[in-house]
């Protein structure tokens, strides 16, 4: 589930940088993709280890 969610927004990223023309638009579609997918690891971190608490 998790590979496939790291896919998706993978493939929005890569759908966003070949749209953009500029280069100003390509840092902020990179920087966005990269800020969605650390959130995504930082949650899946949090949600094993409470798992593991528990």
């Amino acid at each position: 589930m998790s590979i496939l969610l790291i896919f998706v927004s993978k493939n929005k990223a890569y759908s966003a940088l070949k749209k953009s023309s500029t280069l100003f638009d390509t840092t902020t579609a990179s920087l966005s993709a990269l800020i969605h997918l650390s959130q995504f690891i930082w949650f899946e971190a949090v949600k094993y280890y409470r798992d593991s608490i528990i």
